[in-house]
């Protein structure tokens, strides 16, 4: 099995038109603190993926803190650790078993290892051609978390949970958004706003729900469909550009069995 985004997408159009009935309903108590608690989980898990981007090194003497055993991966020569592969297989199996998916260890970690990989590359790439992040962008950015736990003291305690400190966090947050920067300088995405057509909308409703005895309405669904199959295509786009970042990069599997 190959893990892909998909696995991952077919569960957030459920959850999108549950929330959408769930807005046409008068809030208890209870469904307010079940949003809140979404909410700090989905802060969770981006506080995760953010740890992908914390242990980028850039010095060469960065390999002499890490015995052999305490390396996966080396790309142009920075590395890639174990700590960062758990990290991301731990990512991946909380956003699999939220979908319900099956996967096995052995093909999470090559996927896991390989978006690290990919990320790695991207970084490497925008610091290369002069991208920056402003201070100030990076404080933004978690204010608004901070603003979305609840405050400060919940802020603290997920980030102890994560084992994860406040100067690494922001490290994360701005070698994410050079990423995102790169991304949107290098890589033509919006083009795929006009490729999408009503067929492909529809097709995607008929497979998904076609089996399903009280599916939602084609109209009520239509717009998240639609939302995941051009995140779909984006994805595939950016693929296909770090493909060939990975063509001419040095990269090295490094085995530790």
């Amino acid at each position: 099995m190959n893990l892909q985004q998909d696995d991952f997408d077919k569960d957030d159009i459920l959850s999108e038109v549950i929330s959408k009935n769930e807005d046409d309903k008068t809030l208890s108590e209870k469904t307010k603190q079940t949003k809140k608690s979404g909410n700090i989980i989905k802060l969770v898990l981006f506080i995760i993926v953010i740890l992908a981007f914390v242990y980028y090194a850039d010095n060469a003497g960065f390999f002499d803190k890490f015995k052999k055993g305490h390396l996966v991966a080396k790309v142009n020569n920075e590395a890639i650790t174990k700590k960062d592969l758990d990290q991301r297989i731990n990512l991946f199996k909380v956003q699999l078993q939220g979908a319900g998916a099956d996967f096995s260890e052995d093909d999470i970690k090559a996927q896991a290892l390989d978006s690290l990989i990919n990320d790695k590359l991207l970084v490497q790439k925008a610091r290369e051609n002069g991208y920056v992040v402003s201070d100030d962008d990076v404080s933004s950015e978690i204010e608004s978390i901070i603003a979305q736990l609840g405050g400060k003291a919940e802020f603290k305690n997920q980030l102890l949970k994560e084992g994860l400190t406040e100067k690494e966090l922001r490290t994360g947050i701005k070698n994410r958004m050079l990423v995102q920067k790169y991304i949107s300088d290098n890589i033509d995405l919006e083009s795929e706003n006009a490729s999408l057509t009503e067929e492909e909308i529809k097709s995607f409703y008929d497979d998904f729900f076609g089996s399903q005895q009280n599916p939602p309405s084609y109209e009520d669904v239509k717009d998240q469909i639609k939302n995941q199959l051009l995140n779909q295509k984006r994805r595939d786009k950016i693929n296909a550009f770090v493909s060939s970042l990975r063509d001419e990069a040095k990269i090295e599997i490094i085995n530790n069995n």
